[in-house]
């Protein structure tokens, strides 16, 4: 029996194969636990990836976790490191360009949270109405409801319209 179904998985192709099960990564390299190793190429895909067995995130990742490892952002909490991210990635990016940070878990819920702030900015401005998005026929944004509504691949989509 297979209890974990895993997104864009042929369940039918799992159940009669089996499922390749990943067992340890380094750099851009993973590992099955049959010891055979592939190139990561998707990596990307659901998170930011800047390769594995990074010590130096490692240890930063410990350090903060030691002291505090989670706080809810609601309602106007922060913590320190959080706020001098946002403060560094603004001043990269350029004040007039971007005046302050979002942050969201993955992909789908930033193109999710953005589909929100557009339709929320245009109601602010007096422009209720202006609801239509432009997207890219093969893009891929996410799995949630409004990320496959803006999304360009007809098979990810097809299965939940109209959207």
């Amino acid at each position: 029996m297979i209890s974990r179904w895993g997104p864009f998985t042929n369940m039918r192709s799992v159940m009669s194969s089996g499922q390749l099960v990943i067992d340890r990564a380094q750099g851009s390299y993973v590992w099955d636990e049959d010891g055979n190793k592939y190139l990561d190429a998707h990596g990307g895909l659901w998170l930011t990836n800047v390769g594995y067995g990074r010590q130096e995130i490692v240890e930063a990742m410990h350090k903060q976790s030691e002291k505090l490892n989670w706080f809810s952002s609601f309602s106007g909490f922060a913590n320190r490191p959080s706020l001098e991210l946002a403060d560094r990635l603004v001043q990269l990016l350029g004040p007039d360009n971007m005046g302050a940070v979002f942050y969201s878990n993955d992909g789908s819920e930033a193109v999710e949270t953005a589909l929100k702030l557009s339709r929320e900015y245009w109601k602010l401005v007096g422009n209720p109405t202006k609801t239509k998005l432009i997207g890219r026929e093969h893009a891929y944004h996410g799995v949630t409801m409004g990320a496959l509504s803006v999304a360009g691949i007809t098979a990810n989509r097809k299965d939940f319209e109209p959207l």
